[in-house]
């Protein structure tokens, strides 16, 4: 578990308590930017919470991104891997289809996938959210779900009719070659 330890100077190290709070130092909570030289900034308006730090140049860096997700968008994860960034991207899918295939153009090319493709479908009640790939306890009932050897498609296969599930999405993971 991580924790954000407030000390109210660097020569003493003292940590903030309820009973020394008005002695925090370095440090602001607000909306707007800080004008008198905080190290640390939380933004807090009534839509957001961020954390800034001040960088050596003195300019405030978020420190935590909240990863924004639009469906059909690309953006970083965050990660690293072989030294290039990984992305993300969740596909609206739709209906799933009636014990056939179909294939669902992601907007992609010339990437690598870094984690296996993976996603949910429901109804428009939202009544039951079930994983893709779904695993079924008979054979008809199983839904398969899995990008082209170039990753421009997804492909869902259905071995029944499954197209009263309306609502799909997949989310890919990949770096950019």
């Amino acid at each position: 578990m991580s924790r954000i330890k407030f000390e109210n100077s660097p020569s003493t190290k003292t940590p903030i308590n309820a009973d020394n709070l008005n002695k925090l130092n370095n440090v602001v909570i607000s909306s707007e930017e800080p004008t008198t030289g905080e190290e640390v900034w939380i933004k807090k308006t009534d839509t957001e919470k961020e954390i800034y730090v001040k960088n050596d140049n003195g300019v405030y860096e978020e420190f935590y991104k909240p990863i924004k997700i639009t469906t059909g968008v690309e953006y970083e994860t965050g990660r690293i891997i072989n030294g290039k960034k990984e992305y993300g991207k969740r596909i609206s899918c739709g209906a799933l289809p009636n014990n056939t295939t179909k294939d669902i153009e992601t907007g992609l090319t010339n990437v690598s996938l870094t984690r296996p493709v993976t996603g949910f479908f429901t109804d428009t009640t939202q009544y039951s959210v079930f994983p893709l790939p779904y695993i079924s306890s008979y054979l008809a009932g199983l839904v398969s779900v899995y990008a082209t050897k170039t990753n421009t498609k997804v492909t869902i296969k259905t071995g029944e009719d499954k197209s009263a599930y309306t609502i799909s999405y997949v989310d890919l993971y990949y770096t950019k070659n």
